[in-house]
């Protein structure tokens, strides 16, 4: 056939070459469409991610600013007030009275000397300044200290980082961790009935791996989390987000009358 109609064969082949090479030239259109699509897709998504993380870095400063502000008007006024109620029943101390009413100044002024250590400690744990200054892993500590000293329960610490392994994070990931750390607490304490509160911290060679155990209640959060106070989807979600300020994950494993755990991963840097 081709030495019988050797025009009509090169035709038929130049056609098929054609054809097959616009097949080839539509197909890569097709393909860089669909990659730059892709890549504009990606792009809004990072720029969406990006302004939610900007929106959020700015609420929670906003938030910190108010709390500093709390924090300073507790100290200024509030704790200067108790400190003048105080001093005034040490003066009616020293007054002549009967016993009943010695009795009961004595216990007012247990409660007041105990109010102003509350209120100083609530001082303390709102101002920003002063848990950057300690760094998040020991004002967790210092805490925890204070929930066993008051009875709440009793807790185990372990806690391999070196002070230089700390000194690593941001003053800003530090009052991420310690208010992801307050709102756990929180929960334990309001929820879980524990008797047993334990904090690990662990360096580790892909960063820093903190676990908050309690031997409380737990909860089925797979089935049950939407009618869960302790850890509903918005509480969840409340420490992923900003744990995605520094590039962390945070995870939850609970089980029924065993406990809870909670797990935060900072990533290195």
């Amino acid at each position: 056939m081709p030495n019988q109609y050797p025009e009509i064969y090169t035709q038929f082949l130049a056609n098929i070459i054609i054809a097959i090479s616009l097949i080839g030239f539509i197909i890569t259109i097709l393909l860089l469409y669909q990659k730059r699509k892709l890549l504009q897709e990606k792009e809004i998504q990072n720029l969406k991610s990006s302004f939610e993380k900007e929106m959020l870095r700015t609420q929670l400063e906003i938030q910190e600013d108010i709390l500093k502000n709390i924090s300073q008007e507790i100290h200024d006024n509030i704790g200067q007030i108790m400190l003048l109620a105080n001093v005034n029943i040490s003066l009616l101390q020293n007054m002549p009275m009967e016993a009943p009413a010695a009795d009961l100044l004595k216990d007012t002024k247990d409660l007041v000397k105990k109010a102003i250590e509350d209120i100083s400690q609530l001082s303390r744990g709102l101002h920003s300044e002063r848990i950057t200054e300690m760094g998040a892993f020991a004002a967790m500590q210092y805490e925890l200290e204070l929930f066993a000293q008051k009875k709440i329960f009793s807790i185990t610490v372990e806690n391999n980082l070196e002070y230089a392994d700390a000194g690593i994070l941001s003053a800003n990931t530090h009052l991420l961790l310690f208010r992801m750390f307050q709102e756990i607490m929180s929960n334990i304490i309001k929820h879980a009935s524990a008797k047993n509160v334990e904090l690990r911290i662990v360096k580790m060679d892909d960063g820093i791996h903190i676990e908050i155990s309690d031997n409380g209640k737990g909860f089925n959060f797979d089935t049950e989390n939407s009618h869960q106070p302790a850890f509903n989807g918005i509480g969840l979600r409340s420490l992923q987000s900003r744990a995605s300020l520094f590039n962390g994950r945070v995870s939850i494993k609970s089980v029924l009358q065993i406990g809870t755990t909670i797990s935060i991963f900072i990533p290195e840097t």
